[in-house]
């Protein structure tokens, strides 16, 4: 199973992402959520995991911050940006990332699925 962590400010998306999809029947498993970026940072830096999914838009600190730092702990893991804002900084942040995709709340299921089967192709390329 591929380890997954869902970051987000927003409780009820991270409860609701979790019952979005059936995430075992792709090979994965949410390991961890956090609603506080500085948290997520630290469980990154004592656990691997294999795709990070985040919000680009928390109020304890910005999504760009967040998302470079977190992939200079763990790099070859798959990140997967999500926001409710147009905002073209958060997109070129997750390009410079290497995001496999910048995806706009609410989240489309099907484009949650493309996205994530993208990923682990990512990973699979990576062994």
């Amino acid at each position: 199973m591929r380890k997954v962590m869902l970051v987000d400010d927003e409780y009820m998306l991270l409860r609701g992402l979790k019952l979005l999809i059936d995430w075992e029947s792709l090979g994965l498993e949410i390991v961890n959520t956090e609603q506080n970026p500085s948290l997520a940072l630290k469980y990154l830096q004592d656990n691997d995991i294999d795709i990070l999914i985040s919000d680009m838009n928390m109020p304890e600190m910005p999504g760009p911050e967040f998302v470079a730092a977190a992939k200079k702990i763990q790099p070859a893991m798959e990140l997967i940006v999500i926001s409710g804002y147009s905002d073209f900084d958060y997109v070129r942040a997750g390009l410079q990332q290497n995001a496999v995709n910048y995806l706009r709340k609410p989240i489309d299921t099907d484009e949650l699925l493309a996205t994530l089967r993208g990923a682990l192709d990512r990973l699979q390329a990576q062994q």
